[in-house]
């Protein structure tokens, strides 16, 4: 099998080409247990299978590829691009300040299969080519913002295409589906207040270990998790603003002091609240 890969980023973001693909063994590799992965099929057919239910793709085709579900088999002249990331990857992409609707199309336990025509497929290819140029890239300037635009562009494009030619299509809503749904929603609106899973579990009025379980068989991360990415998602926003001290970010995100805010910055970037916001300016 002949993959076009890359060594950075390879620990949360994922592109490929897929294509002179051996067996279903092979191309399973390819997609990880528990992260988002989208799949634009160039030529060829997948069959993926699951607990609920099945799906089979084929050339022209986008797929929003179900958590649990696998690949079956694979027929024909197999070639593909894949994108795939870990939840906290798409967490720390800024999908709390976009909404809900970002992450809803992945916490699905069932997605359509859409058909879209040649200029759209061309379209995503180009911005998934895009992506991987700049992941591979090893002295880009602003490497890091353009790796996030490029995904979320990417992400965009497809839930565009999935209200086009999905919005007809029956979803399955299952009950752990729309907490993690109202939970994504209440974070986005309270996260710089709010950093307890027990507060977001009593206005779902469900218990803390209920709300858990439920966002990590969606998620594949912890509510607790989530939110502190979500947290961390506001703060580099935030440190952006030169007008803002660390004193006045650390109350404004509602913690006990600015140490208490370094602390958990650094914890999760290795980096003080200075040194990153020093680092923007190179």
């Amino acid at each position: 099998m002949n993959t076009l890969t890359d060594s950075l980023w390879r620990d949360n973001l994922k592109v490929v080409y897929l294509y002179d693909i051996g067996s279903a063994k092979a191309l399973s590799k390819f997609m990880v247990p528990g992260w988002i992965t989208l799949v634009a099929v160039v030529s060829g057919s997948i069959r993926f299978s699951e607990s609920l239910c099945g799906a089979e793709i084929s050339a022209g085709d986008i797929y929003a590829v179900p958590g649990r579900a696998e690949v079956d088999s694979f027929s024909g002249v197999l070639r593909i691009w894949l994108v795939s990331c870990t939840a906290e990857f798409a967490v720390s992409s800024r999908i709390v300040r976009f909404g809900a609707g970002y992450m809803e199309i992945f916490a699905r336990q069932e997605s359509p299969v859409l058909a879209v025509n040649g200029k759209e497929l061309r379209h995503v290819i180009l911005l998934l080519r895009l992506l991987k140029k700049k992941i591979g890239s090893r002295h880009a300037v602003f490497k890091d913002e353009m790796v996030l635009l490029y995904f979320n562009m990417i992400v965009y494009e497809y839930i565009d295409l999935r209200y086009k030619y999905g919005k007809n299509k029956a979803i399955l809503h299952y009950r752990n589906d729309k907490i993690v749904m109202d939970f994504i929603s209440l974070v986005q609106q309270n996260s710089s207040r709010h950093h307890d899973v027990k507060f977001y579990a009593e206005c779902l009025f469900v218990s803390s270990g209920h709300l858990g379980k439920a966002v990590k068989a969606v998620l594949g991360i912890s509510a607790k998790r989530f939110i502190e990415m979500a947290v961390l998602s506001e703060a580099y926003l935030l440190l952006a603003d030169t007008q803002l001290s660390v004193s006045e970010l650390a109350e404004h995100l509602n913690f006990d002091s600015p140490a208490a805010f370094s602390g958990f910055f650094k914890k999760n970037t290795r980096l003080s609240p200075t040194q990153y916001r020093l680092s923007l300016k190179f």
